[in-house]
């Protein structure tokens, strides 16, 4: 994923891609931080939303748990 984000950095699958490999790595910061970037690159997208939905209603940090900010995600998803 990040060496399609090098030769393309407007692709929001690749961030989605890249979020959802640290997620399983345990990289939960850097798995929010892609999935917000591919927010950016494109708002109306369900799947992006859906994996920060995921992320901030079930991550054991409680830093980045943000259940209002899950339920307003899963509902735009």
């Amino acid at each position: 994923a990040t060496a399609v984000l090098e030769r393309n950095a407007q692709s929001d699958s690749a961030y989605n891609l890249r979020g959802s490999l640290r997620h399983q790595a345990g990289d939960f910061a850097g798995a929010l931080d892609d999935h917000l970037q591919a927010l950016e690159l494109d708002p109306d997208d369900a799947a992006t939303l859906n994996h920060l939905a995921w992320i901030r209603a079930t991550c054991t940090d409680d830093a980045l748990r943000d259940g209002g900010a899950a339920v307003r995600d899963a509902l735009r998803a």
